[in-house]
């Protein structure tokens, strides 16, 4: 009982009902907020307003933080285009749509609940997150907030030379608005308690929404738009495959196994039930946000958009204002972006590798482009053939409820060419994966739940019943440790009060010889520090110690060299002749590093009479604090 009272408040930064208080807060600001964007779109239906009240939410807080050097203009100047296009039109709201307000707040509640008993052992007291990379973007939410750059790379000492990236910022900048006046509670656990209830329960309201046509009870659509969050994917099939064949695709990818596709099933399933529907712009406007706030789907959504207007082409079929509204809706995403890149050019060390010549890339498409096709189909039919089966044996007789699978299926193509496409790049898969999976996780949904509308109440409540207990095993599923009370409490005495500290961090020779290892952002040793202080910022000391590779990953690994702190600074002050351990302790003393990262495994590159204190995390790393002026005279 005593370790539970101790987690409710721990350094007073971790007290659930505070966090609980906060999420509620933003629901409510959401909801009035949505009020106001009304007056502007009285025709669109509550969903869609309560999506522009995110989107421009996230937006402004964005611009507020970078000055306005940000992506997230397009979403703003997307909608202010949507709403000169659609002026005048008729109304898609319907005439017997019931209020999101009360489904809103119950769902928040839900997932708060939910999340907690998921999250918190209070017995052993673990605290966990939803995924590996929950602590990434915890990181990232501080950089960005701390420092105005939208760039994923978290280079806290050269913020100004490393440029930007295209990324999917829109959950992050939701998270930095919900954390705005409440600095002292670690964002991981703003995250965690009060952002991911909020965009779960979103998900399932545009499930809902979307199937409102077929609904045949609101609670069955409400129940039902709860497995929007598990998908119906099955990557447990993989247990099934030789241990030597590998299926990286394998994975659900719903917002419960990888929140970041939140803003994915926010949006998707309506533009998937709208397939073949007469709301042209608005099937536009979707598709284009879709884009801005999850840019991985740029190349498959340019494969849909050039196919749909060949087919109209070829047919004789093109509509002169639609093309007028697809060129000023495209011209909306795309100028601030361009403008938005174009104006934060990289200034950070170029690091040139030898780039693949046309007959490589030509041996590589020969040697590796059936096999990537191969793996894809394969890797969806495994996925998704048990649902397909469901399907087929509840609608044998109603087959109509397959709905359009036009755009699904380009979609799916145009993930499945982009990975091909550019499949010498390391992260080529998510172009497949974090595109096609999402889509037939939510056409298949749509259509077992057209399947469901057309039975009785008895046969739609046992099967939506055995759906959630599929549901429940999902969620519940233990999702990866973080930390443990214990641990956050050492860290806090150990850091002390802090608004932030900049620490470096080295890896032991194993981590080292894998390619994640030689990535300077992505999980320091002592990663786990972000649950006790805000705006934790490691920063690599490794990227001296290994040489690019003459293979397939050289670009990759040549990025990691660009986007080092290290490597700049030696740039910068001209030290390529000095020794590496040189160079590091003076870039530690330059920028007032004053803790060290240890992983186990690891040599201290400092001398001892230079510690002043230690700390050992629960993975085995060692934190040291140091002194730059010895403590005691060197033996």
């Amino acid at each position: 009982m005593n370790e539970i009272n101790q987690f409710f408040l721990v350094g007073e930064n971790l007290h659930l009902l505070s966090l609980f208080a906060v999420g509620a807060v933003v629901v409510l600001v959401l909801l009035g907020v949505q009020k106001i964007v009304k007056r502007l779109f009285p025709n669109e239906s509550e969903y869609v307003l309560l999506l522009f009240t995110v989107l421009c939410v996230s937006s402004l807080t964005a611009i507020y933080f970078t000055r306005g050097n940000t992506m997230m203009w397009a979403n703003i100047i997307v909608v202010l285009a949507y709403l000169k296009l659609v002026k005048g039109q008729p109304s898609n709201r319907s005439s017997s749509e019931s209020s999101l307000v009360w489904p809103f707040v119950f769902l928040y509640v839900i997932f708060f609940l939910v999340n907690v008993f998921v999250s918190i052992d209070f017995g052993a007291g673990i605290v966990r997150v939803s995924t590996y990379d929950s602590p990434f973007y915890a990181r990232l939410v501080d950089f960005m907030m701390l420092h105005g750059v939208e760039n994923y790379e978290m280079n806290p000492i050269h913020s100004d030379l490393i440029g930007v990236r295209p990324y999917h910022y829109t959950e992050n900048w939701f998270t930095a608005f919900c954390k705005m006046g409440i600095e002292s509670v670690p964002t991981i656990f703003i995250q965690q308690f009060v952002v991911n209830p909020i965009l779960f329960s979103m998900c399932v309201l545009a499930f809902y929404v979307a199937v409102k046509e077929q609904m045949v009870s609101s609670s069955f659509a409400l129940g039902f738009g709860l497995l929007v969050l598990v998908g119906v994917a099955l990557p447990e099939v993989v247990k099934l495959m030789p241990e030597d064949v590998s299926f990286v695709a394998l994975r659900s990818w719903s917002p419960i196994t990888a929140p970041k596709m939140s803003i994915v099933y926010m949006i998707l399933p309506l533009a998937l039930a709208q397939t073949g529907s007469k709301r042209f712009e608005q099937q536009l406007l979707l598709y284009i946000l879709l884009v801005v706030n999850y840019i991985t789907f740029l190349p498959a959504i340019l494969i849909l958009f050039s196919v749909v207007a060949v087919y109209q082409y070829v047919k004789s079929n093109l509509n002169r204002k639609e093309v007028q509204s697809a060129v000023v809706m495209i011209v909306a995403a795309v100028l601030p972006l361009l403008i938005w890149k174009l104006c934060n050019p990289v200034k950070a060390l170029e690091v040139n590798v030898s780039r693949l010549g046309l007959n490589e890339l030509l041996q590589f498409y020969l040697n590796h482009g059936i096999s990537i096709f191969g793996v894809s189909i394969i890797s969806l039919l495994l996925l998704f053939g048990p649902i397909t089966m469901v399907i087929l044996i509840l609608a044998r007789k109603n087959l109509h409820v397959f709905i359009p699978f036009t755009a699904a299926g380009i979609l799916v193509f145009g993930g499945i060419v982009s990975n091909i496409v550019l499949g010498y790049e390391i992260e080529s898969f998510q172009l497949f994966q974090n595109v096609a999976i999402p889509t037939l996780n939510v056409y298949f949904l749509l259509v077992l739940f057209k399947a469901l509308a057309n039975f009785n109440r008895t046969v739609r409540i046992v099967c939506l019943s055995g759906l959630l207990v599929v549901f429940m095993v999902r969620f519940v599923a233990t999702p990866p440790h973080l930390t443990t009370i214990a641990e956050i409490q050492r860290v806090q005495s150990f850091f002390g009060t802090t608004d932030g500290e900049k620490t470096g961090f080295i890896r032991n020779q194993e981590s080292m010889g894998a390619l994640a290892g030689k990535n300077p952002y992505l999980r320091p040793p002592a990663e786990s520090i972000l649950a006790a202080i805000n705006n934790y910022e490691p920063i690599s000391l490794n990227d001296l110690s290994w040489d690019i590779a003459d293979d397939l990953y050289a670009k990759q690994e040549a990025d990691y060299k660009r986007s080092s702190a290290l490597i700049n600074y030696v740039h910068e002050k001209k030290l390529e002749h000095q020794s590496i351990n040189e160079v590091q302790r003076k870039f530690m003393e330059e920028n007032n590093i004053r803790f060290l990262e240890v992983e186990l495994g690891a040599e201290l590159i400092v001398p001892h009479n230079q510690v002043l204190d230690s700390l050992q995390m629960d993975n085995g790393t060692k934190v040291y604090k140091l002194a730059y002026k010895p403590t005691v005279a060197p033996d």
